[in-house]
């Protein structure tokens, strides 16, 4: 089975280059091996570019952490990253791609169903008008909102 699985590796691959430099066999122990070189060395350069910082946190901070992760649709990690950041540059995170979208695509909404209802002659025009610029303050407030949300005390 281990033959296979040589005929099977890419002579440029890194491993069959590093079990040639090496002057290893192809077996199970040679590849576990390898890997776990890879690894290491993969960490070690990962930890020379970028610092890491390990936190602890209560059962209810870590509650917070989790709702709040769960709200931006982030993981904790990249939520603490990002809101710790956002708050030293005093900006706001802001809300997931797909909330927005889901916003603007309901308000689209909004709109051709008070248009269609005035073509369905449903509804006078002076009320069509009044719906649509109701809609549209309702669109701007929502928009502010999202870009530049007012801190809650």
């Amino acid at each position: 089975m281990l033959n296979n699985k040589l005929m099977k590796i890419n002579n440029t691959s890194a491993l069959h280059t590093y079990l040639k430099e090496k002057g290893l066999e192809y077996t199970e122990a040679t590849v576990k091996q390898y890997w776990t070189e890879y690894r290491r060395k993969w960490q070690n350069q990962k930890r020379k570019e970028q610092k890491t910082y390990t936190i602890f946190c209560s059962k209810q901070e870590q509650a917070v952490f989790t709702k709040a992760a769960i709200n931006h649709s982030l993981s904790i990690t990249t939520l603490i990253k990002q809101s710790s950041l956002a708050y030293l540059k005093q900006q706001f995170l802001q809300i997931d791609s797909a909330t927005i979208s889901e916003i603007k695509q309901t308000l689209t909404l909004m709109y051709s169903s008070v248009i269609h209802t005035l073509d369905e002659e449903r509804i006078s025009q002076s009320q069509a008008i009044a719906l649509l610029q109701k809609i549209e303050s309702i669109e701007q407030t929502i928009l502010l909102h999202i870009e530049s949300p007012k801190l809650q005390s």
